[in-house]
């Protein structure tokens, strides 16, 4: 499965059936990670790579190869840590914001579907593989 197929299989689905659990399985296999917004606060990442990031008024997603990243708080102390920023530096990001609609802005290469509630459109969703990172 490439990222364009489950894009194409993924857009027009609705808010809360976005994937099956056979699809986020497929994903996982292909190395591929799925990305969509869900309520008005939060950014789903399914697939290669599984997590969720807190997101009310939006936030940026850091990824290495194969995760998430994530600040550690009790690292460091001071507020421009030279080792979380060097680690943030080498990541690769995906912006978030939500509007009424999801949107993201990222430089992976990906492919994009959306998802609707009823007749309108939720979130603007992205595919990558892994191998991008």
């Amino acid at each position: 499965m490439t990222a364009r197929e489950l894009a194409q299989k993924l857009d027009g689905r609705q808010y809360l059936q976005e994937m099956t659990l056979e699809e986020k399985n497929e994903a996982k296999a292909a190395g591929l990670v799925v990305v969509y917004g869900a309520s008005d606060d939060l950014i789903e990442l399914e697939g290669a790579i599984y997590d969720e990031v807190g997101a009310w008024g939006g936030a940026t997603v850091y990824l290495t190869k194969n995760r998430l990243f994530r600040k550690p708080d009790d690292l460091c102390d001071e507020v421009d840590c030279p080792y979380i920023k060097a680690a943030m530096e080498a990541c690769r990001t995906i912006r978030g914001t939500f509007g009424g609609c999801w949107s993201f802005e990222t430089e992976i290469p990906c492919e994009r579907f959306s998802i609707y509630e009823d007749e309108r459109v939720f979130s603007q969703g992205l595919v990558f593989s892994v191998n991008d990172l």
